[in-house]
Protein backbone atom coordinates (compact mmCIF):
# COMPACT_ATOMS: atom_id res chain seq x y z
CA UNK A 1 0.00 0.00 0.00
CA UNK A 2 1.80 3.28 -1.09
CA UNK A 3 1.17 6.67 0.55
CA UNK A 4 -1.84 7.72 -1.51
CA UNK A 5 -3.10 4.32 -0.68
CA UNK A 6 -2.98 4.48 3.20
CA UNK A 7 -4.61 7.86 2.78
CA UNK A 8 -7.22 6.52 0.85
CA UNK A 9 -7.96 4.07 3.70
CA UNK A 10 -7.71 6.71 5.86
CA UNK A 11 -10.33 9.01 4.73
CA UNK A 12 -12.62 5.96 4.32
CA UNK A 13 -12.11 4.98 7.88
CA UNK A 14 -13.47 8.71 8.62
CA UNK A 15 -16.18 8.72 6.20
CA UNK A 16 -17.36 5.18 7.54
CA UNK A 17 -16.70 5.27 10.91
CA UNK A 18 -20.70 5.40 11.81
CA UNK A 19 -21.40 2.56 9.74
CA UNK A 20 -18.46 0.87 10.98
CA UNK A 21 -18.94 1.32 15.05
CA UNK A 22 -22.50 -0.63 14.31
CA UNK A 23 -21.25 -3.41 11.78
CA UNK A 24 -19.93 -5.61 14.32
CA UNK A 25 -18.62 -8.63 12.74
CA UNK A 26 -19.61 -12.09 12.17
CA UNK A 27 -20.01 -14.19 15.59
CA UNK A 28 -19.43 -17.69 16.41
CA UNK A 29 -20.51 -20.53 15.05
CA UNK A 30 -20.97 -22.86 11.93
CA UNK A 31 -18.67 -25.29 11.46
CA UNK A 32 -20.09 -28.07 8.86
CA UNK A 33 -20.32 -31.27 10.91
CA UNK A 34 -21.18 -34.67 10.34
CA UNK A 35 -24.34 -35.00 11.84
CA UNK A 36 -24.37 -38.88 12.18
CA UNK A 37 -28.00 -39.22 11.19
CA UNK A 38 -29.61 -41.17 8.31
CA UNK A 39 -29.47 -39.73 4.68
CA UNK A 40 -33.02 -40.89 3.66
CA UNK A 41 -35.75 -39.09 4.26
CA UNK A 42 -38.51 -40.29 7.61
CA UNK A 43 -41.49 -39.01 8.34
CA UNK A 44 -42.71 -40.05 11.82
CA UNK A 45 -45.46 -39.46 14.41
CA UNK A 46 -43.37 -37.49 16.79
CA UNK A 47 -42.60 -35.70 20.39
CA UNK A 48 -41.33 -32.29 19.61
CA UNK A 49 -37.97 -32.07 18.21
CA UNK A 50 -35.60 -32.66 21.38
CA UNK A 51 -37.28 -35.67 22.47
CA UNK A 52 -37.45 -39.37 20.94
CA UNK A 53 -38.68 -38.76 16.90
CA UNK A 54 -40.09 -42.40 17.01
CA UNK A 55 -43.20 -41.74 19.10
CA UNK A 56 -45.90 -39.97 19.40
CA UNK A 57 -47.45 -37.02 22.00
CA UNK A 58 -50.75 -35.99 22.39
CA UNK A 59 -52.17 -33.19 23.92
CA UNK A 60 -55.77 -33.10 24.95
CA UNK A 61 -57.89 -30.05 23.85
CA UNK A 62 -59.47 -27.38 26.52
CA UNK A 63 -62.11 -26.70 24.39
CA UNK A 64 -65.32 -27.96 25.12
CA UNK A 65 -68.14 -28.87 22.41
CA UNK A 66 -70.86 -25.29 23.35
CA UNK A 67 -67.14 -23.55 23.18
CA UNK A 68 -66.06 -24.56 20.05
CA UNK A 69 -69.47 -24.40 18.88
CA UNK A 70 -69.91 -20.99 19.52
CA UNK A 71 -66.06 -20.37 18.32
CA UNK A 72 -65.87 -22.23 14.94
CA UNK A 73 -69.48 -23.14 14.38
CA UNK A 74 -69.77 -25.66 11.71
CA UNK A 75 -66.32 -26.39 12.19
CA UNK A 76 -66.38 -26.71 15.93
CA UNK A 77 -65.53 -30.39 15.88
CA UNK A 78 -62.05 -29.39 13.94
CA UNK A 79 -61.66 -27.46 16.84
CA UNK A 80 -61.09 -30.06 19.45
CA UNK A 81 -58.49 -32.90 19.17
CA UNK A 82 -55.19 -34.32 20.24
CA UNK A 83 -51.91 -32.90 19.52
CA UNK A 84 -49.37 -35.11 17.44
CA UNK A 85 -46.02 -33.95 15.80
CA UNK A 86 -44.29 -35.58 13.08
CA UNK A 87 -40.54 -34.86 11.70
CA UNK A 88 -39.43 -34.97 8.11
CA UNK A 89 -35.76 -35.35 8.43
CA UNK A 90 -33.21 -35.24 5.04
CA UNK A 91 -29.55 -35.12 5.55
CA UNK A 92 -29.50 -30.90 5.60
CA UNK A 93 -32.55 -30.35 7.64
CA UNK A 94 -35.09 -31.70 10.55
CA UNK A 95 -38.29 -29.94 10.47
CA UNK A 96 -41.03 -30.91 12.86
CA UNK A 97 -44.99 -30.35 12.19
CA UNK A 98 -48.00 -30.32 14.53
CA UNK A 99 -51.05 -31.63 13.63
CA UNK A 100 -52.65 -28.53 15.25
CA UNK A 101 -52.78 -26.39 12.59
CA UNK A 102 -50.85 -28.09 10.12
CA UNK A 103 -47.95 -26.14 11.34
CA UNK A 104 -44.17 -26.57 10.60
CA UNK A 105 -42.84 -25.64 14.45
CA UNK A 106 -39.33 -26.19 14.92
CA UNK A 107 -36.05 -26.25 12.03
CA UNK A 108 -33.00 -27.86 13.09
CA UNK A 109 -30.19 -26.92 10.06
CA UNK A 110 -27.89 -30.90 10.75
CA UNK A 111 -25.02 -29.29 8.78
CA UNK A 112 -24.22 -26.17 11.55
CA UNK A 113 -24.26 -25.27 15.06
CA UNK A 114 -24.36 -22.40 17.29
CA UNK A 115 -21.64 -20.71 18.20
CA UNK A 116 -21.23 -22.57 21.62
CA UNK A 117 -21.68 -26.03 19.95
CA UNK A 118 -25.33 -26.41 20.09
CA UNK A 119 -27.75 -27.77 17.69
CA UNK A 120 -28.80 -25.41 15.33
CA UNK A 121 -32.30 -24.58 15.38
CA UNK A 122 -33.59 -21.28 13.58
CA UNK A 123 -37.00 -21.43 15.55
CA UNK A 124 -39.56 -23.16 17.87
CA UNK A 125 -42.43 -23.83 18.59
CA UNK A 126 -42.25 -20.88 21.24
CA UNK A 127 -40.57 -18.66 19.07
CA UNK A 128 -42.77 -18.80 15.85
CA UNK A 129 -46.39 -18.58 15.46
CA UNK A 130 -48.00 -19.19 11.71
CA UNK A 131 -52.14 -18.11 11.48
CA UNK A 132 -53.78 -19.27 8.41
CA UNK A 133 -57.10 -18.36 7.63
CA UNK A 134 -59.66 -18.74 4.74
CA UNK A 135 -63.06 -17.61 3.75
CA UNK A 136 -66.08 -19.79 3.16
CA UNK A 137 -68.74 -17.28 1.69
CA UNK A 138 -68.50 -14.73 4.26
CA UNK A 139 -66.96 -17.15 7.12
CA UNK A 140 -63.85 -17.01 8.41
CA UNK A 141 -61.93 -20.27 8.67
CA UNK A 142 -59.70 -20.56 11.56
CA UNK A 143 -57.27 -22.73 9.52
CA UNK A 144 -54.31 -23.04 12.51
CA UNK A 145 -56.83 -23.40 15.18
CA UNK A 146 -58.04 -26.56 13.99
CA UNK A 147 -56.86 -30.18 14.99
CA UNK A 148 -55.36 -31.96 11.07
CA UNK A 149 -55.36 -35.88 10.68
CA UNK A 150 -51.87 -36.49 8.96
CA UNK A 151 -51.14 -39.62 6.17
CA UNK A 152 -47.31 -39.52 6.22
CA UNK A 153 -44.58 -41.19 3.65
CA UNK A 154 -41.53 -41.27 3.38
CA UNK A 155 -40.63 -37.93 1.95
CA UNK A 156 -43.92 -36.02 2.48
CA UNK A 157 -46.97 -35.20 5.16
CA UNK A 158 -50.48 -34.37 3.88
CA UNK A 159 -52.77 -33.02 6.85
CA UNK A 160 -56.54 -32.97 6.33
CA UNK A 161 -59.10 -31.32 8.35
CA UNK A 162 -62.78 -31.62 7.67
CA UNK A 163 -65.96 -30.39 8.92
CA UNK A 164 -68.23 -33.79 8.19
CA UNK A 165 -70.14 -32.12 6.08
CA UNK A 166 -67.74 -32.29 2.79
CA UNK A 167 -66.03 -29.32 3.38
CA UNK A 168 -61.73 -29.90 4.27
CA UNK A 169 -58.57 -27.97 4.02
CA UNK A 170 -55.79 -29.73 3.12
CA UNK A 171 -51.68 -28.29 3.62
CA UNK A 172 -49.45 -31.00 1.79
CA UNK A 173 -45.49 -31.00 3.14
CA UNK A 174 -42.93 -32.30 0.91
CA UNK A 175 -39.19 -32.43 1.72
CA UNK A 176 -36.38 -33.56 -0.97
CA UNK A 177 -33.63 -35.75 -0.41
CA UNK A 178 -31.13 -33.13 0.13
CA UNK A 179 -31.17 -29.30 0.31
CA UNK A 180 -33.60 -26.50 2.25
CA UNK A 181 -36.03 -25.82 0.36
CA UNK A 182 -39.38 -27.61 1.75
CA UNK A 183 -42.53 -27.75 -0.71
CA UNK A 184 -46.15 -26.47 0.84
CA UNK A 185 -49.19 -26.66 -1.01
CA UNK A 186 -52.42 -25.57 0.37
CA UNK A 187 -55.76 -27.34 -1.08
CA UNK A 188 -59.73 -26.60 0.08
CA UNK A 189 -62.25 -29.00 -1.23
CA UNK A 190 -66.35 -27.61 -1.15
CA UNK A 191 -65.33 -24.35 -0.17
CA UNK A 192 -66.60 -21.11 -2.05
CA UNK A 193 -63.53 -18.58 -1.17
CA UNK A 194 -64.65 -15.63 -1.56
CA UNK A 195 -61.71 -13.97 -0.45
CA UNK A 196 -57.82 -14.33 -0.91
CA UNK A 197 -56.19 -16.90 2.13
CA UNK A 198 -54.42 -15.21 5.18
CA UNK A 199 -51.19 -15.98 6.33
CA UNK A 200 -49.23 -13.81 9.09
CA UNK A 201 -46.31 -15.17 10.96
CA UNK A 202 -44.35 -14.05 13.71
CA UNK A 203 -40.85 -14.82 14.25
CA UNK A 204 -37.93 -14.04 16.72
CA UNK A 205 -34.73 -14.21 15.61
CA UNK A 206 -32.69 -16.37 18.00
CA UNK A 207 -29.44 -15.51 19.16
CA UNK A 208 -26.83 -18.12 17.00
CA UNK A 209 -23.84 -16.29 17.31
CA UNK A 210 -21.27 -15.00 19.56
CA UNK A 211 -22.23 -11.59 19.16
CA UNK A 212 -25.60 -10.07 19.53
CA UNK A 213 -24.97 -6.53 18.63
CA UNK A 214 -23.34 -7.84 15.22
CA UNK A 215 -26.23 -10.17 14.62
CA UNK A 216 -28.97 -7.43 15.73
CA UNK A 217 -28.29 -5.42 13.05
CA UNK A 218 -27.87 -7.49 10.34
CA UNK A 219 -31.23 -9.34 11.00
CA UNK A 220 -34.45 -7.87 8.84
CA UNK A 221 -37.22 -8.74 6.77
CA UNK A 222 -36.48 -8.95 2.67
CA UNK A 223 -38.79 -9.25 -0.22
CA UNK A 224 -38.98 -8.74 -3.67
CA UNK A 225 -41.63 -7.20 -5.38
CA UNK A 226 -42.78 -7.54 -9.44
CA UNK A 227 -42.63 -3.95 -10.14
CA UNK A 228 -40.05 -2.38 -7.10
CA UNK A 229 -37.26 -5.65 -7.32
CA UNK A 230 -35.57 -6.23 -4.01
CA UNK A 231 -36.12 -4.24 -0.88
CA UNK A 232 -35.96 -4.30 3.20
CA UNK A 233 -36.53 -3.28 6.43
CA UNK A 234 -33.59 -1.16 7.85
CA UNK A 235 -30.91 -3.51 9.29
CA UNK A 236 -29.17 -1.32 11.41
CA UNK A 237 -32.92 0.19 12.62
CA UNK A 238 -33.18 -0.76 16.38
CA UNK A 239 -36.24 0.92 16.85
CA UNK A 240 -39.87 -0.30 15.81
CA UNK A 241 -40.13 -0.43 11.93
CA UNK A 242 -42.78 -1.10 9.36
CA UNK A 243 -43.94 -1.29 5.11
CA UNK A 244 -45.94 -2.87 3.30
CA UNK A 245 -46.94 -3.66 -0.49
CA UNK A 246 -49.50 -4.89 -2.56
CA UNK A 247 -47.71 -7.47 -4.63
CA UNK A 248 -44.54 -10.15 -3.69
CA UNK A 249 -42.80 -12.90 -5.19
CA UNK A 250 -41.00 -13.81 -1.58
CA UNK A 251 -40.47 -12.74 1.61
CA UNK A 252 -37.61 -13.61 4.37
CA UNK A 253 -36.73 -13.26 7.82
CA UNK A 254 -32.78 -13.12 7.15
CA UNK A 255 -30.85 -12.99 10.12
CA UNK A 256 -27.15 -12.62 9.66
CA UNK A 257 -26.08 -16.53 8.34
CA UNK A 258 -29.92 -17.98 8.41
CA UNK A 259 -33.38 -17.82 6.34
CA UNK A 260 -36.71 -18.45 7.03
CA UNK A 261 -38.14 -17.54 3.67
CA UNK A 262 -41.90 -18.20 2.35
CA UNK A 263 -41.59 -18.30 -2.00
CA UNK A 264 -44.91 -18.02 -4.23
CA UNK A 265 -43.97 -17.73 -7.46
CA UNK A 266 -47.44 -16.88 -8.63
CA UNK A 267 -46.74 -14.21 -6.37
CA UNK A 268 -48.66 -12.94 -2.94
CA UNK A 269 -50.85 -10.34 -2.60
CA UNK A 270 -50.86 -7.26 -0.42
CA UNK A 271 -48.31 -7.85 2.70
CA UNK A 272 -46.95 -6.05 5.61
CA UNK A 273 -43.82 -5.92 7.37
CA UNK A 274 -42.46 -5.47 11.19
CA UNK A 275 -40.12 -5.49 13.15
CA UNK A 276 -39.56 -4.81 16.75
CA UNK A 277 -36.04 -4.57 19.07
CA UNK A 278 -35.95 -5.27 22.89
CA UNK A 279 -31.91 -3.80 23.43
CA UNK A 280 -32.32 -5.33 27.01
CA UNK A 281 -33.60 -8.81 25.66
CA UNK A 282 -30.43 -11.09 24.74
CA UNK A 283 -31.96 -14.01 24.54
CA UNK A 284 -33.87 -12.52 21.44
CA UNK A 285 -32.38 -10.39 18.74
CA UNK A 286 -35.06 -9.26 16.85
CA UNK A 287 -39.33 -9.65 16.82
CA UNK A 288 -40.17 -9.77 13.21
CA UNK A 289 -44.15 -10.20 11.86
CA UNK A 290 -44.87 -11.05 8.14
CA UNK A 291 -48.55 -11.11 6.85
CA UNK A 292 -49.55 -11.76 3.06
CA UNK A 293 -52.36 -12.15 1.45
CA UNK A 294 -52.05 -15.74 -0.69
CA UNK A 295 -54.11 -15.32 -4.26
CA UNK A 296 -56.56 -18.40 -3.76
CA UNK A 297 -57.57 -18.94 -7.22
CA UNK A 298 -56.08 -22.11 -7.01
CA UNK A 299 -56.85 -24.02 -4.05
CA UNK A 300 -59.58 -25.82 -5.45
CA UNK A 301 -57.36 -27.35 -8.39
CA UNK A 302 -55.92 -30.95 -7.28
CA UNK A 303 -52.46 -29.49 -7.12
CA UNK A 304 -53.85 -26.37 -4.89
CA UNK A 305 -52.11 -23.21 -4.03
CA UNK A 306 -47.70 -24.22 -4.57
CA UNK A 307 -45.48 -22.47 -2.54
CA UNK A 308 -41.74 -23.40 -0.73
CA UNK A 309 -40.03 -22.33 2.57
CA UNK A 310 -36.61 -22.10 2.75
CA UNK A 311 -35.19 -23.04 5.94
CA UNK A 312 -31.49 -22.80 5.46
CA UNK A 313 -27.84 -21.16 5.33
CA UNK A 314 -27.42 -17.19 3.84
CA UNK A 315 -24.56 -18.70 1.64
CA UNK A 316 -24.60 -17.36 -1.89
CA UNK A 317 -24.07 -20.61 -3.79
CA UNK A 318 -27.35 -22.37 -2.01
CA UNK A 319 -29.57 -18.87 -2.78
CA UNK A 320 -28.52 -18.85 -6.31
CA UNK A 321 -29.70 -22.48 -7.11
CA UNK A 322 -33.16 -21.43 -5.87
CA UNK A 323 -34.36 -19.83 -10.05
CA UNK A 324 -38.28 -20.97 -8.88
CA UNK A 325 -38.45 -16.44 -7.85
CA UNK A 326 -36.38 -13.48 -8.93
CA UNK A 327 -33.40 -11.69 -6.79
CA UNK A 328 -33.72 -14.87 -4.46
CA UNK A 329 -29.50 -14.53 -3.91
CA UNK A 330 -30.26 -10.84 -2.86
CA UNK A 331 -30.76 -11.89 1.00
CA UNK A 332 -27.33 -12.20 0.55
CA UNK A 333 -25.66 -8.98 1.60
CA UNK A 334 -22.37 -8.12 -0.66
CA UNK A 335 -22.22 -4.11 -0.90
CA UNK A 336 -23.67 -1.43 -2.87
CA UNK A 337 -24.31 -1.71 -7.08
CA UNK A 338 -20.79 -1.42 -8.29
CA UNK A 339 -19.44 -3.69 -5.32
CA UNK A 340 -22.17 -5.95 -5.44
CA UNK A 341 -20.87 -6.89 -9.27
CA UNK A 342 -17.79 -7.37 -8.32
CA UNK A 343 -18.37 -9.60 -5.62
CA UNK A 344 -20.95 -11.84 -7.24
CA UNK A 345 -19.08 -12.14 -10.07
CA UNK A 346 -15.39 -12.36 -9.27
CA UNK A 347 -15.18 -12.72 -5.63
CA UNK A 348 -17.67 -15.65 -4.65
CA UNK A 349 -16.73 -17.50 -7.37
CA UNK A 350 -12.85 -17.32 -6.78
CA UNK A 351 -13.78 -17.82 -3.05
CA UNK A 352 -15.20 -20.58 -4.14
CA UNK A 353 -12.56 -22.20 -6.15
CA UNK A 354 -10.20 -21.82 -3.73
CA UNK A 355 -12.38 -23.82 -1.24
CA UNK A 356 -12.62 -26.68 -3.38
CA UNK A 357 -8.24 -26.70 -3.74
CA UNK A 358 -7.81 -26.85 -0.01
CA UNK A 359 -9.78 -26.44 3.66
CA UNK A 360 -7.40 -23.94 4.99
CA UNK A 361 -8.96 -20.66 4.81
CA UNK A 362 -5.67 -19.07 5.81
CA UNK A 363 -4.63 -20.35 2.90
CA UNK A 364 -7.21 -19.88 1.07
CA UNK A 365 -7.12 -15.66 2.12
CA UNK A 366 -3.66 -15.89 1.71
CA UNK A 367 -3.87 -17.19 -2.04
CA UNK A 368 -6.62 -14.57 -2.44
CA UNK A 369 -4.80 -11.86 -1.53
CA UNK A 370 -1.52 -12.72 -3.77
CA UNK A 371 -4.29 -12.78 -7.00
CA UNK A 372 -5.36 -9.35 -6.07
CA UNK A 373 -2.46 -8.18 -5.21
CA UNK A 374 -0.96 -8.90 -9.10
CA UNK A 375 -4.06 -7.87 -10.00
CA UNK A 376 -3.60 -4.55 -9.39
CA UNK A 377 0.13 -3.98 -10.40
CA UNK A 378 -0.18 -1.88 -12.84
CA UNK A 379 -2.00 0.60 -10.96
CA UNK A 380 0.64 0.13 -8.03
CA UNK A 381 3.51 0.41 -10.45
CA UNK A 382 1.82 3.55 -12.15
CA UNK A 383 1.34 5.14 -8.45
CA UNK A 384 4.82 4.40 -7.53
CA UNK A 385 6.13 6.38 -10.16
CA UNK A 386 3.83 8.79 -10.02
CA UNK A 387 5.38 9.62 -6.50
CA UNK A 388 8.70 8.76 -7.90
CA UNK A 389 8.92 12.02 -10.23
CA UNK A 390 7.38 13.82 -7.19
CA UNK A 391 10.22 12.98 -5.30
CA UNK A 392 13.04 13.75 -8.40
CA UNK A 393 11.09 16.99 -8.92
CA UNK A 394 11.55 18.09 -5.06
CA UNK A 395 15.10 20.15 -5.25
CA UNK A 396 12.63 22.47 -8.29
CA UNK A 397 9.81 22.86 -6.11
CA UNK A 398 12.08 23.86 -3.05
CA UNK A 399 13.05 26.57 -5.68
CA UNK A 400 9.77 27.67 -6.30
CA UNK A 401 9.12 28.22 -2.59
CA UNK A 402 12.33 30.10 -1.96
CA UNK A 403 11.37 32.48 -4.96
CA UNK A 404 7.85 33.50 -4.73
CA UNK A 405 7.37 33.08 -0.85
CA UNK A 406 4.21 32.34 0.76
CA UNK A 407 2.55 33.75 -2.44
CA UNK A 408 0.06 30.14 -2.24
CA UNK A 409 -1.03 31.48 -5.47
CA UNK A 410 1.97 32.02 -6.79
CA UNK A 411 3.37 29.08 -5.78
CA UNK A 412 0.59 26.97 -6.56
CA UNK A 413 0.68 28.96 -10.78
CA UNK A 414 4.29 28.15 -10.41
CA UNK A 415 3.90 24.12 -9.55
CA UNK A 416 1.02 24.07 -12.45
CA UNK A 417 3.75 25.72 -14.94
CA UNK A 418 6.36 23.04 -13.87
CA UNK A 419 4.18 20.26 -13.88
CA UNK A 420 3.14 20.65 -17.50
CA UNK A 421 6.04 21.10 -18.88
CA UNK A 422 8.11 18.16 -17.46
CA UNK A 423 4.77 15.58 -18.18
CA UNK A 424 3.26 15.40 -14.89
CA UNK A 425 -0.41 14.87 -14.29
CA UNK A 426 -1.61 16.32 -10.18
CA UNK A 427 -3.67 13.74 -10.64
CA UNK A 428 -1.74 10.98 -11.59
CA UNK A 429 -1.30 9.35 -8.36
CA UNK A 430 -5.24 9.65 -7.04
CA UNK A 431 -6.46 7.75 -10.38
CA UNK A 432 -4.60 4.69 -9.47
CA UNK A 433 -6.03 4.64 -6.27
CA UNK A 434 -9.65 5.55 -6.93
CA UNK A 435 -9.30 2.30 -9.55
CA UNK A 436 -8.65 0.38 -6.52
CA UNK A 437 -11.53 1.43 -4.22
CA UNK A 438 -14.05 -1.52 -5.88
CA UNK A 439 -11.83 -3.97 -4.59
CA UNK A 440 -10.87 -2.90 -1.34
CA UNK A 441 -14.93 -1.77 -0.45
CA UNK A 442 -15.47 -5.49 -2.14
CA UNK A 443 -13.19 -7.17 0.40
CA UNK A 444 -14.88 -4.91 3.05
CA UNK A 445 -18.46 -6.42 2.56
CA UNK A 446 -17.84 -9.87 1.11
CA UNK A 447 -15.90 -11.09 4.42
CA UNK A 448 -18.35 -9.88 7.16
CA UNK A 449 -20.79 -11.94 5.30
CA UNK A 450 -19.66 -14.86 3.88
CA UNK A 451 -20.82 -17.98 6.13
CA UNK A 452 -17.83 -20.01 4.33
CA UNK A 453 -15.93 -18.90 7.93
CA UNK A 454 -17.88 -19.15 10.27
CA UNK A 455 -16.46 -21.32 13.06
CA UNK A 456 -13.04 -21.48 11.02
CA UNK A 457 -10.05 -21.55 13.31
CA UNK A 458 -6.72 -19.53 12.07
CA UNK A 459 -3.51 -19.51 14.97
CA UNK A 460 -4.96 -17.80 17.87
CA UNK A 461 -8.52 -16.80 16.29
CA UNK A 462 -11.27 -19.46 17.02
CA UNK A 463 -13.84 -18.21 14.29
CA UNK A 464 -12.53 -16.05 11.67
CA UNK A 465 -16.11 -14.59 10.82
CA UNK A 466 -15.94 -12.87 13.61
CA UNK A 467 -13.50 -10.79 16.02
CA UNK A 468 -10.69 -12.75 17.53
CA UNK A 469 -10.62 -11.86 21.23
CA UNK A 470 -7.57 -13.76 22.47
CA UNK A 471 -6.48 -10.89 24.77
CA UNK A 472 -10.06 -10.02 26.54
CA UNK A 473 -10.58 -8.88 29.72
CA UNK A 474 -14.01 -7.98 32.02
CA UNK A 475 -14.38 -3.94 32.06
CA UNK A 476 -15.54 -2.67 28.90
CA UNK A 477 -13.11 0.13 27.88
CA UNK A 478 -14.00 3.26 26.13
CA UNK A 479 -13.81 2.24 21.90
CA UNK A 480 -12.36 -1.11 22.35
CA UNK A 481 -15.20 -3.17 24.54
CA UNK A 482 -13.94 -6.46 26.05
CA UNK A 483 -10.77 -7.44 23.61
CA UNK A 484 -8.53 -6.80 21.80
CA UNK A 485 -7.92 -8.07 18.24
CA UNK A 486 -4.69 -9.36 17.84
CA UNK A 487 -5.11 -8.90 13.96
CA UNK A 488 -6.48 -5.50 14.18
CA UNK A 489 -3.28 -4.96 16.13
CA UNK A 490 -0.76 -6.32 13.22
CA UNK A 491 -2.89 -5.01 10.46
CA UNK A 492 -2.28 -1.58 12.20
CA UNK A 493 1.71 -1.98 12.55
CA UNK A 494 1.70 -3.24 9.23
CA UNK A 495 0.04 0.31 8.52
CA UNK A 496 2.27 2.24 10.11
CA UNK A 497 5.33 0.37 8.71
CA UNK A 498 3.90 0.97 5.04
CA UNK A 499 3.86 4.96 5.93
CA UNK A 500 7.36 5.71 7.32
CA UNK A 501 8.55 3.32 4.22
CA UNK A 502 6.75 5.80 1.70
CA UNK A 503 7.77 8.78 3.88
CA UNK A 504 11.50 7.46 3.87
CA UNK A 505 10.97 7.21 -0.32
CA UNK A 506 8.69 10.33 -1.68
CA UNK A 507 8.07 13.75 -0.97
CA UNK A 508 5.27 14.43 1.83
CA UNK A 509 3.97 17.31 3.22
CA UNK A 510 5.07 17.21 7.19
CA UNK A 511 1.59 18.13 7.94
CA UNK A 512 0.41 14.70 6.26
CA UNK A 513 3.23 12.71 7.66
CA UNK A 514 1.53 13.24 10.86
CA UNK A 515 -2.09 12.09 9.35
CA UNK A 516 0.21 9.23 8.23
CA UNK A 517 0.83 7.91 11.26
CA UNK A 518 -1.93 8.75 13.11
CA UNK A 519 -5.08 7.34 11.14
CA UNK A 520 -3.53 3.98 11.21
CA UNK A 521 -3.96 3.98 15.35
CA UNK A 522 -7.29 5.77 15.14
CA UNK A 523 -8.13 3.17 12.35
CA UNK A 524 -7.35 0.27 15.20
CA UNK A 525 -10.22 1.39 17.26
CA UNK A 526 -12.52 1.45 14.61
CA UNK A 527 -11.52 -2.18 13.06
CA UNK A 528 -11.35 -3.95 16.28
CA UNK A 529 -14.66 -5.36 16.02
CA UNK A 530 -14.51 -6.40 12.18
CA UNK A 531 -14.09 -10.38 11.11
CA UNK A 532 -10.40 -11.83 11.97
CA UNK A 533 -11.34 -12.97 8.43
CA UNK A 534 -11.08 -9.64 7.25
CA UNK A 535 -8.73 -7.91 9.48
CA UNK A 536 -6.28 -11.30 8.09
CA UNK A 537 -6.96 -10.12 4.59
CA UNK A 538 -5.59 -6.35 5.09
CA UNK A 539 -3.04 -7.94 6.96
CA UNK A 540 -1.80 -9.71 3.83
CA UNK A 541 -2.60 -7.32 1.23
CA UNK A 542 -0.31 -4.79 3.48
CA UNK A 543 2.67 -7.00 3.76
CA UNK A 544 2.20 -7.94 -0.01
CA UNK A 545 1.77 -4.23 -0.92
CA UNK A 546 5.03 -3.05 0.73
CA UNK A 547 7.05 -6.30 -1.37
CA UNK A 548 5.38 -4.81 -4.46
CA UNK A 549 7.16 -1.44 -4.01
CA UNK A 550 10.20 -3.23 -2.86
CA UNK A 551 10.56 -5.23 -6.12
CA UNK A 552 9.31 -2.23 -8.21
CA UNK A 553 11.90 0.63 -6.79
CA UNK A 554 14.75 -2.34 -8.34
CA UNK A 555 13.71 -1.64 -11.72
CA UNK A 556 13.06 2.55 -11.66
CA UNK A 557 16.14 4.44 -11.75
CA UNK A 558 15.62 7.99 -10.69
CA UNK A 559 18.47 9.56 -12.12
CA UNK A 560 16.78 8.21 -15.27
CA UNK A 561 13.71 8.83 -14.59
CA UNK A 562 15.21 12.82 -13.55
CA UNK A 563 16.98 12.83 -16.56
CA UNK A 564 13.90 12.13 -18.64
CA UNK A 565 11.89 14.85 -17.14
CA UNK A 566 14.73 17.67 -17.53
CA UNK A 567 14.49 16.63 -21.31
CA UNK A 568 10.37 16.77 -21.09
CA UNK A 569 11.16 20.25 -19.68
CA UNK A 570 12.85 21.66 -22.42
CA UNK A 571 10.63 20.59 -25.14
CA UNK A 572 7.79 21.98 -23.59
CA UNK A 573 9.81 25.56 -22.46
CA UNK A 574 7.12 27.21 -24.70
CA UNK A 575 4.56 25.05 -25.04
CA UNK A 576 0.63 26.76 -24.26
CA UNK A 577 -1.11 25.78 -21.21
CA UNK A 578 -3.34 22.93 -21.75
CA UNK A 579 -7.09 23.16 -21.00
CA UNK A 580 -7.17 21.49 -17.83
CA UNK A 581 -3.97 23.54 -16.88
CA UNK A 582 -6.08 26.88 -17.33
CA UNK A 583 -9.21 25.75 -15.38
CA UNK A 584 -6.85 24.87 -12.62
CA UNK A 585 -5.51 27.79 -12.61
CA UNK A 586 -8.40 30.06 -13.00
CA UNK A 587 -10.02 27.85 -10.17
CA UNK A 588 -6.89 28.97 -7.83
CA UNK A 589 -7.49 32.58 -9.23
CA UNK A 590 -10.53 32.56 -7.92
CA UNK A 591 -10.39 30.54 -4.69
CA UNK A 592 -7.42 33.32 -3.95
CA UNK A 593 -9.40 35.89 -4.40
CA UNK A 594 -12.24 34.82 -2.60
CA UNK A 595 -10.43 34.42 0.43
CA UNK A 596 -8.63 38.06 0.11
CA UNK A 597 -12.15 39.77 -0.02
CA UNK A 598 -13.33 37.80 2.60
CA UNK A 599 -10.60 39.24 4.70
Amino acid sequence: MDRNQAIGLTLMGVVLLGYMAFFSSPDQAAIETKTGKDSSITATAAKPATTDSSAKTATIATLDSAKATQLFGDWAAAAIGQEQTYTLINQDVKLTFSSKGAQLVEAELLKYRTWDQKPLILFTKGTRIANLSAYDGGTELFASQYYYVAQASSDQIVFRTTNGAGKALIQTYKLPKTGYLLDWSVRTEGLSLAKDLQLSWKQEALPLERDIKAQRITTTVNWHEPTEGYDNLGETNLGAEERAGTAASWISVKQKFFITALLAPKGLGKWSAKSYTNAEDTASIKRLTVAAEIPAKDASTPGGIAMQWYLGPNKYHDLKQINSVEDFDKNLYLGWPVINLVNRFVTVNVFNWLEHITSNYGIVIIVLVLMVRLLLLPLGYRSYISMAKMKVLKPELDEIKARVGDDMQAQQAEQMKLYQQVGINPLSGCIPLLLQMPVLFAMFNFFPNAIELRQQTLWWAQDLSTFDDYIHWQTAVPFLGHHLSIFNVLLMFSTLGITYFNNQNTNVNPQMKYIGYIMPVFLMFVLNDLPAGLNFYYLGSNVMSMAQQIIIRKFVNEEDLHRKLQENKTKNANKPKSKFAQRIEEAMKSSEEAKKKKK
